[in-house]
């Protein structure tokens, strides 16, 4: 079976066009989102990072003069691989690569600034402001979040209060996270993470999903093994069932199929081999009181006496035909293979079936040995020159051509004859199939010289089939 049509691959590759899909929407899903706010996703990373950056950050400003806080700046976005910026509330930037601040930013910070003084009570002054801020300097501020498009970047921002004696410091800090990508070169978030677990689950779901997978082909590969037998005429399989659900019930079906085929069919043998081998002797006998009374009739009455001796040879015929194939069946269980020179047999056949009026061309290599049981591969090989001869030695030789193949031996018959319907040929080696539906003392037969071909050469372990000639003829290749 090929492999791109089997179950199993289909199965599979149904489930990565499912996982496919599925990260294909929510590819879509963050490329369509505007303002896809990246930490309501990776929240817990993305704020761990940025915090502690801004703890960091936030002390060494308190410890080193506003002058030199571009080059502090610029200290911890090469530790951290990002760029800083600090934004104070008076508008002045700070930052560790020049970044231009755009309005839509200033506007942001200015809302952030307007609801923080809002909380304040009116009543507390500016000295218990200064300490109240100190003291309760908090560890995690409301964070600001903004994709601007030009410059087209990624901002992450918290606001820090702090109190010391640097002028500066008195006013509310700003510090930035800026970056030109979504993922800000891993600060925001790590993809590694993300995609180490896509990863893991693709491959948890691979190894559960190919036992199961497995566990369904199996059987059913099992069966249509079993199946491609019973179709060659092996009736003595059967499947192993240890299973209790559908597959199980369809293998219990199958052995009973089985069973029940292999009974019809040997008992339609056994009464082909019963009733031919009961109608030999009355034939002959009649044909043996025929030939006597030949002798004695008169001249009006002979003629009579011809046309039903005639009748009679044509059911002998068929009693023969019927007899032929009861004994190639049951001639399977007593096969002896053994090497066999092939032009022997085939110069035999050609000398009991053809004559001298039957043009036959061989083309064998003397040397060609095959292994096989002689007395089958002789009876093969006569019916499919009989049925040459009969449907088309007219047209012209005969031809029987034998060689060498990849260590097997292939004999094939040809001839010069109109050929057989296509949809015929696949029917042609079943028992009492005939392309021609009418029977008649000229076509006679019921269909079995090439099914007796077909148990002779399967006896022997070979294969046989047939094709149409191009443009015209006939062959049989065992």
């Amino acid at each position: 079976m090929n492999i791109a049509n089997s179950l199993f691959t289909r199965i599979f590759l149904w489930f990565i066009v499912n996982v496919f899909l599925i990260f294909g929407l929510l590819v879509c899903y963050f490329l369509l989102q505007k303002h896809t706010d990246i930490e309501q996703i990776f929240h817990n990373t993305t704020s761990d990072r940025l915090f502690t950056a801004a703890r960091v950050i936030s002390h060494d400003l308190e410890e080193t003069e506003s002058r030199n806080w571009s080059i502090l700046l610029k200290q911890h976005a090469d530790n951290f691989g990002i760029t800083f910026a600090v934004i104070l509330e008076s508008g002045k930037v700070y930052s560790s690569d020049k970044v231009t601040i755009p309005q839509q930013l200033r506007n942001k910070i200015e809302e952030h600034l307007h609801a923080k003084r809002a909380k304040i009570p009116q009543h507390i002054t500016d000295e218990q402001k200064g300490i109240r801020g100190h003291r309760d300097k908090p560890k995690r501020i409301e964070k600001i979040t903004l994709h601007t498009k030009n410059p087209d970047l990624y901002w992450s921002g918290v606001a820090l209060k702090v109190t010391e004696n640097e002028p500066l410091l008195s006013e509310y800090l700003m510090l930035f996270a800026v970056s030109d990508s979504r993922s800000g070169n891993g600060f925001f978030f790590d993809p590694f993470p993300w995609i180490l677990m896509i990863a893991t689950l693709l491959l948890v779901s691979v190894l559960l999903w190919i036992p199961m997978v497995k566990n369904i082909t199996r059987p059913l590969k099992n069966m249509a093994k079993v199946m491609e037998g019973v179709g060659r005429g092996k009736f003595d399989v059967r499947l192993e069932v240890k299973r209790k659900d559908e597959i199980g019930s369809l293998a219990s079906s199958v052995n009973q199929m089985i069973s029940r085929l292999g009974y019809l069919v040997q008992g339609q043998k056994r009464f082909l081999g019963d009733i031919s081998h009961e109608l030999g002797s009355p034939i002959a006998r009649i044909q043996f009181g025929l030939a006597a009374l030949e002798q004695r009739v008169d001249e009006k009455s002979r003629y009579r006496v011809e046309e039903i001796i005639e009748d009679v040879a044509h059911m002998a015929g068929l009693i023969n035909e019927l007899l032929s194939f009861s004994r190639a069946e049951s001639d399977q269980n007593k096969v002896t293979l053994q090497a066999t020179p092939v032009l022997p047999v085939i110069q035999e056949v050609i000398r009991r079936e053809a004559g001298a009026e039957i043009d036959v061309v061989t083309d064998v290599d003397t040397d060609l040995v095959v292994i096989a049981d002689e007395k089958l591969l002789a009876r093969a090989l006569g019916n499919i020159l009989r049925n040459a001869i009969q449907h088309a030695g007219s047209y012209g030789p005969i031809q029987i051509q034998a060689r060498l193949d990849n260590g097997m031996i292939q004999i094939e018959v040809k001839d010069n004859g109109p050929g057989v319907p296509i949809d015929h040929i696949d029917q042609l080696f079943e028992p009492f199939y005939r392309v021609d539906g009418s029977r008649n003392k000229e076509t006679g037969g019921v269909g079995l010289g090439l099914s007796i071909v077909k148990t002779c050469i399967n006896a022997c372990k070979g294969s046989v089939s047939a094709k149409n000639g191009k443009p015209s003829g006939f062959a049989v290749t065992i």
